[in-house]
């Protein structure tokens, strides 16, 4: 859901529940190998053939919890460079689509519908849903 590109449908309130859900599951995980490792470490001292592999089994689950942290960490940075992205791209348009001041004093034209276009409302709609 968060490596999407398309923002129109994003859903920033799920995602951000999400995302802390994941951050307290990554931590609990995190705690649960320290307290696995605490207790191999007190019964085995790694000593024999079953520590050794207690100690193997606990190197092996804290490397595969920091390769989801990372995995996980970068999901996020893409999602952040996509709603940066978007929000340039939005602003651009946004710019080349309102007169300038200078613009506005040099050739003042009377406007016989004081609404936005129906195009400036589509863009002010989605900045909103960005912010």
């Amino acid at each position: 859901m968060a490596k999407r590109k398309a923002l129109f449908d994003d859903k920033p309130v799920e995602i951000a529940e999400l995302t802390y859900i994941i951050k307290q599951d990554l931590s609990a995980i995190n705690q649960n190998i320290g307290a696995l490792q605490a207790l191999s470490r007190q019964k085995n001292n790694g000593r024999n053939e079953e520590g050794e592999h207690s100690k193997n089994v606990v190197v092996m689950l804290q490397g595969k919890l920091a390769d989801v942290s990372v995995g996980f960490k970068e999901v996020l940075e893409v999602r952040t460079k996509n709603i940066q992205a978007s929000r340039h791209r939005t602003d651009q348009f946004v710019s080349n689509v309102r007169p300038s001041s200078a613009d506005r004093l040099s050739h003042p034209t009377p406007d016989p519908d004081p609404r936005p276009s129906p195009t400036f409302e589509c863009i002010v709609g989605v900045d909103v849903m960005l912010t």
